[in-house]
């Protein structure tokens, strides 16, 4: 799924993917590890700038995981 995911990116030219309401990820611990490890992957896979957009929560959210 993924090498299809770089594909799609870079047929389409991507120069930057935006990912909005980033607060709104996902509730439980394993689904939001899961997310978090999903969208890594992909923004090391297809190689282009990722802008997260979101309220404080969300902020908290990434200074745990880093």
């Amino acid at each position: 799924m993924m090498d299809h995911m770089v594909v799609v990116a870079n047929r389409h030219s991507i120069g930057c993917l935006i990912i909005d309401e980033i607060q709104h990820l996902g509730k439980s611990g394993d689904e939001e590890h899961l997310l978090i490890t999903f969208l890594t992957t992909l923004i090391n896979k297809i190689g282009v700038p990722v802008l997260f957009i979101g309220t404080m929560s969300a902020y908290e959210r990434f200074e745990r995981t880093g």
